[in-house]
């Protein structure tokens, strides 16, 4: 959520700087939502059955690695590479010495 938060925020503030609004029609959240409920839904799903591996102590290596791949994969700009940083930050089980990601 915070990193869904970050996103939209910078994005308003970039449409402000620039004076107008985006191009193209606004899009209405209730004809999404059912596909939102269902992506938060697997995620939980994903997140219980990786609990042991989140525990271990390489985990923070191996997150920070997946976290550079994706970023230059889909060629993320500062917006989103901050927003997926905000979103992986605590992946990790920090009782194990893991510690949470920058956000750098």
């Amino acid at each position: 959520m915070d990193a869904n938060k970050h996103v939209q925020s910078q994005l308003i503030e970039k449409w402000k700087a620039a004076g107008q609004r985006p191009a193209g029609k606004a899009i209405n959240l209730d004809q999404v939502r059912k596909h939102i409920d269902d992506i938060n839904k697997g995620l939980f799903e994903r997140s219980v059955a990786t609990v042991n591996y989140r525990a271990k102590p390489e985990c923070d290596e191996r997150v920070k690695r997946f976290e550079e791949r994706l970023i230059s994969l889909y060629k993320l700009d500062s917006i989103y590479t901050q927003a997926l940083s905000i979103a992986l930050r605590n992946v990790c089980d920090q009782s194990n010495g893991n510690k949470p990601q920058s956000t750098s």
